[in-house]
């Protein structure tokens, strides 16, 4: 990092000048951290994701994380360039964002031709959960289920909890006492692995390794692959922890992004 001089100037360009005789060099500090900033801090509302097991929200940075991590990587990959051949669209993410875009559009012009000003947020919100839902399952993700709504209805408690120091992370005491707001984030967090888990157990039974059309079907196929590599081995049961991860990153940041653009 460059060390920063003149710090009250703040017009002017951040820089170190050194002087080297007549000609004015610049002072670059580099710091290496190697793996120590790696994983994230050993907190107690980190465990309330997933049962504990995300890759997220995790303090671990060992071999099993990294192996997980690659498998999530593969899986991406393979989404990102598979494509139906019926198909104008390059590849599959192409496909649901263009479909779904053109969908937010007409409702956000229907919206514009009513009172004229409204908050487009949860608008955007259901748009995102719908692209997330069919990247990380295809055809299999119930968009318009009770679950899911519910669900998306509810995600403000997780950012709410997620996105601000918790007290009980620091002052375990505080774990004994009644929190509202820390049962809602527990109980959304229960409902939501429980909807993930349902979900990704009726995709694996209709998986056609030959026809990866989805994240969590890509995630099978390498799971599949990587089963005879010593290290690499990644249960069936540990996907839904990954699924997790991909759609809740995706859903969260996303939604983010678009509501602040």
């Amino acid at each position: 990092m460059p060390s920063q001089g003149g710090h009250a100037r703040a017009q002017e360009e951040i820089r170190s000048p050194l002087k080297a005789g007549p000609a004015q060099t610049q002072e670059l500090y580099e710091i290496w951290v190697g793996d120590d900033f790696k994983g994230r801090p050993d907190l107690y509302s980190f465990t309330l994701i997933t049962d504990g097991q995300s890759m997220s929200f995790s303090p671990d940075s060992g071999p099993v994380w990294a192996a997980r991590r690659r498998l999530a990587q593969n899986a991406l990959n393979t989404f990102s360039i598979a494509s139906d051949p019926a198909s104008s669209s390059s590849c599959y993410l192409e496909e649901h964002v263009s479909q779904e875009a053109e969908a937010l559009i007409s409702r956000l012009q229907e919206l514009m031709a009513g009172p004229g000003r409204f908050d487009p947020y949860n608008e955007i919100v259901m748009s995102v959960v719908k692209v997330i839902g069919a990247m990380c399952f295809g055809q299999h993700f119930p968009e318009s289920s009770d679950e899911m709504l519910s669900l998306v209805k509810n995600s403000p408690v997780f950012a709410e909890n997620a996105t601000s120091g918790n007290p009980v992370d620091f002052f375990p005491i505080l774990r004994y006492l009644p929190n509202p707001a820390l049962q809602r984030f527990k109980a959304f967090n229960q409902r939501f692995l429980w909807f993930l888990q349902k979900t990704v157990q009726e995709h694996y039974q209709e998986f056609d390794k030959n026809s990866v059309q989805d994240i969590t079907g890509a995630l099978f196929k390498h799971s599949e692959k990587r089963s005879g590599a010593s290290g690499d081995l990644i249960p069936q049961e540990k996907i839904v922890n990954l699924v997790h991860d991909i759609f809740g990153a995706g859903f969260d940041t996303i939604t983010t992004a678009i509501s602040w653009s």
